[in-house]
């Protein structure tokens, strides 16, 4: 087992805990160790992943691996030292060797020994100020002050939409919640997540805003992402790539100027990705001619022949 420690600067590839890893109720990882698999030839993620597997003994299907704030495809070729950040996924949290998660939702969803009561709208979900405190420094700190509510056992909180509270409060428990469908609930389900400053549940919200990008909801994320409480830039980088690359599909959006001049600075990230794809692949020909009157103009003599003539490409 790992324990914490600072990642090095290494030409490696940094498999690194994002939260305490478990295999058979054993903690093999706790959050923040790290493993490292010398960077040494171009491979697949995939290889590295089922490396890392091997070297701490689980199943690639029990974990899930963030690159950058997103979901690590797993196709990609590595060429470049990178962090790679692993955590449990879905199946393990819920799997018959975890009992503690369904324990802790038990007990959520049961209000059994709750010592507190918060009124969402029509919803009143009794809780345990112990648990709330752990995980969210704005429910210690809420707890911590004198406050009428908390002395009286309850607390009223307005504008908050109740069904996304309950997801906040089945991840505070649990550490895990599925995921709205609605791409609109996800974007508030990350803000909520924000104000209670639970990084973890950002990140897993920005995941899968990532996971659902579409043609048909790329232009309202685009030009929203930058009011979203974003870990990384993994969100607004995915944007512009998905931008460029279906164009094709995009490019006649009503109003779409308009929309994209709203967001200031915008147009020109999307001009500069535009500039950075065009020049990857425009081609620029040459042509010429190889005689003696230019042989001393060359550096690599060793290619001339006299009269020879040939065409050449070359990026630019």
């Amino acid at each position: 087992m790992l324990t914490h420690s600072n990642v090095p600067q290494a030409q490696d590839i940094i498999f690194e805990a994002g939260e305490d890893l478990f295999s058979n109720s054993s903690l093999i990882l706790t959050k923040g160790a790290h493993k490292r698999i010398m960077l040494s030839r171009a491979r697949t993620a995939q290889s590295y992943v089922y490396e890392f597997c091997g070297m701490v003994g689980v199943s690639p299907s029990s974990l899930r691996f963030s690159l950058e704030a997103h979901p690590l495809d797993p196709t990609i070729i590595i060429l470049t030292p990178s962090l790679v950040k692993v955590y449990h996924c879905t199946s393990i949290l819920h799997s018959s060797n975890n009992s503690l998660q369904p324990a802790l939702l038990d007990l959520l969803t049961s209000g059994i020994q709750s010592d507190i009561i918060i009124h969402v709208n029509k919803r009143s979900f009794p809780v345990h100020k112990c648990i709330l405190m752990c995980r969210s420094p704005k429910f210690q700190a809420m707890f911590s002050n004198k406050m009428l509510e908390k002395e009286a056992g309850v607390i009223y909180l307005k504008e908050t939409n109740e069904v996304l509270f309950e997801k906040l409060l089945q991840w505070i428990y649990s550490g895990n919640v599925v995921m709205p469908e609605d791409m609109n609930d996800l974007c508030q389900l990350m803000i909520l997540a924000d104000e209670y400053l639970l990084n973890d549940l950002k990140m897993r919200c920005e995941e899968d805003i990532i996971a659902k990008l579409s043609t048909e909801n790329l232009i309202d994320i685009m030009v929203s992402a930058h009011k979203l409480p974003l870990t990384g830039d993994g969100l607004i980088e995915e944007c512009l790539e998905m931008f460029v690359k279906e164009y094709h599909k995009i490019k006649d959006t009503p109003d779409l100027e308009n929309i994209i001049s709203s967001v200031p600075g915008l147009m020109l990230k999307l001009f500069g990705r535009f500039h950075s794809v065009s020049k990857k692949a425009r081609k620029r020909r040459v042509t010429f001619r190889i005689n003696e009157d230019i042989v001393d103009t060359l550096d690599d003599a060793s290619l001339i022949y006299s009269g020879y003539s040939s065409t050449a490409s070359s990026y630019t």
